[in-house]
């Protein structure tokens, strides 16, 4: 099991972006959307404690599939 040190080395030189891209692609692939029923998507914004100063911190958008419970995209404001 790689230690906090190399896990946060091999984050840090990852496009943070195409990441998110390939996941939100692989969960959808699995999901499985049946088109049943009505679809519900959440939109929820936050912004992330710790993440710069005051007035620069990283603040996301996502929105979430409610049946499926995945997170459909992911932006950063």
């Amino acid at each position: 099991m790689p230690d906090d040190g190399t896990l946060g080395r091999v984050l840090a030189g990852i496009d943070a972006d195409a990441l998110d891209a390939a996941v939100c692609r692989w969960l959808l692939g699995r999901a499985g959307l049946t088109g049943r029923g009505r679809r519900v998507i959440a939109v929820d914004d936050k912004t992330l404690r710790g993440s710069g100063p005051a007035g620069s911190q990283v603040h996301l958008l996502a929105a979430l599939d409610h049946a499926e419970q995945i997170v459909l995209a992911q932006i950063d404001r």
